[in-house]
């Protein structure tokens, strides 16, 4: 590939990346004014959370059935279409009843399909450089959330519908950018046949990618608590952590998860070998999170477990995807689609299960089951690692 192609797809790629972190960083700012707008209790919100969930499931293992036969680009314009079209409905309509219900709904489906045309398109783009791109492209996801929720508070004066419709206009824009960009090639038949790290396209689920599904999963559904259990634990009466500092340790954990995700792009490309980064990087993440988070009655102590975890986190999911691309070959897409769905499955199911252990119990131990999950992560790569079951990733990294 010539130096023009690398960076006209790379900026397709990279584009992609940045908008479905803008998503989440609009979405998660506004959240709590789209609630009140609708005067949605916590058990309607968590309705329409689920609603979401389920669409995102749906969506992304219908897309991964497809987008290996009628292309990245079909699937990228359509989930920035659906996607506008939710925000614009979000900023502009009555949000209760059935049609409120639709909207939500909507969205789920927006997510869904974005979200593996994004993956596979960055897969693709790595297989065409021959290198490992993925966590780099991921850091362009944390770079968007961060900055359009920094956009969102910044230009809060517009109101919240406001900041809706225009997150809708622009996402409108970016389809049809995407609509004319270039994109990485495809892995193909031909190359299939001609390379050996690519692999058939009667690739099968179990095995390595099965492993690999699993690790992801499990990973997101730590995430899933730490996310949104770790405030709670530091403005409870286990921490007393102020509202500023339980702030600063939110966004110092995505600020670290970010600048993880620059440096370990680099730390891949030298040393290579995914379940290598997988094992070091859920073996410290779940070590910070047990014992400087967990196990500690300091704010400030687990401040410093909030940025260890973010870093050190930050590689583990990249990685899958990559592999998981990088496995499929010419059906990469629905190689990606299964972690995605199993994705929204965690995060949909780890809240409701940790609301239950923590009224069990109390706020600490949902936050000690995440590090468990980070810790089972490095324990499923480390097993893959001892039986050798990682050759077929060493031979496309090799390639």
């Amino acid at each position: 590939m010539n130096k023009k192609t690398a960076w006209t797809t790379g900026s397709t790629a990279l584009l992609l990346f940045a908008v479905l972190g803008a998503h989440v960083g609009v979405w998660a700012s506004q959240l709590p004014a789209v609630a009140d707008k609708a005067s949605f209790s916590l058990g309607d919100i968590g309705l329409r959370l689920m609603v979401v969930s389920v669409a995102s499931i749906v969506a992304s293992l219908l897309v991964g059935r497809v987008i290996d036969s009628l292309g990245r680009r079909v699937f990228s314009v359509l989930g920035l279409l659906v996607m506008a079209a939710s925000f614009l409905l979000f900023g502009s309509s009555n949000l209760e009843g059935l049609m409120g219900m639709a909207i939500f709904l909507l969205f789920g489906v927006a997510i869904g399909i974005l979200d593996v045309a994004v993956n596979t398109v960055g897969s693709d783009y790595e297989r065409s450089l021959k290198r490992p791109l993925m966590i780099g492209l991921h850091g362009a996801f944390s770079a968007g959330a961060a900055v359009a929720a920094g956009l969102c508070a910044l230009f809060l004066g517009i109101g919240s519908d406001g900041l809706l419709l225009t997150t809708g206009v622009l996402m409108f824009l970016s389809a049809v950018w995407v609509g004319f960009a270039k994109f990485p090639a495809m892995p193909s038949v031909e190359a299939e046949s001609a390379e050996e790290n690519i692999q058939p396209s009667n690739f099968k689920f179990f095995g390595l990618p099965l492993v690999i599904v699993a690790i992801g999963t499990i990973c997101f559904f730590g995430d899933g608590i730490l996310e949104g259990f770790a405030p709670l634990y530091f403005s409870s009466d286990l921490l007393n952590a102020s509202a500023e500092l339980t702030a600063l340790a939110v966004g110092s954990f995505h600020f670290a998860s970010f600048a993880g995700r620059v440096v370990s792009a680099f730390v891949f490309a030298k040393f290579g070998r995914d379940l290598v980064i997988i094992l070091w990087s859920g073996l410290g993440c779940g070590l910070s999170v047990t014992f400087f988070i967990a196990f500690t009655d300091s704010p400030y102590f687990a401040l410093v477990g909030m940025v260890l975890a973010g870093f050190l986190l930050s590689p583990v999911i990249p990685t899958t995807y990559s592999a998981l691309g990088r496995l499929g070959g010419t059906v990469s897409g629905r190689a990606i689609s299964w972690l995605t769905s199993g994705s929204y499955a965690a995060f949909t199911v780890a809240p409701a299960v940790s609301g239950f252990v923590a009224q069990s119990s109390s706020l600490r131990t949902p936050i000690i089951i995440a590090g468990v999950c980070y810790i089972a992560c490095a324990i499923f790569a480390l097993t893959a690692l001892l039986n050798k079951a990682d050759a077929p990733l060493k031979e496309t990294v090799d390639a």
